[in-house]
């Protein structure tokens, strides 16, 4: 599954920020821009009402996935 599918799931504002660049998790396009490799430290940025939920659900995510 895609990280842009799983924040989908949600309906929080969630963004990736990468140094300077911050990106719309829902949207893969928008994701391509942080440049992001492995091994880079980014930062979810998340609001709304089911913000906590989505939280641990993208943290086990991207434990288990990238």
């Amino acid at each position: 599954m895609l990280l842009s599918k799983e924040a989908a799931r949600f309906q929080s504002r969630i963004q990736i920020q990468n140094g300077p660049v911050k990106a719309n998790a829902k949207n893969m396009a928008s994701l391509l821009t942080l440049r992001a490799y492995q091994g880079d430290n980014v930062h979810f940025l998340i609001e709304g009402e089911d913000e906590q939920e989505a939280a641990e659900a993208l943290r086990e995510f991207c434990n288990n996935n990238l």
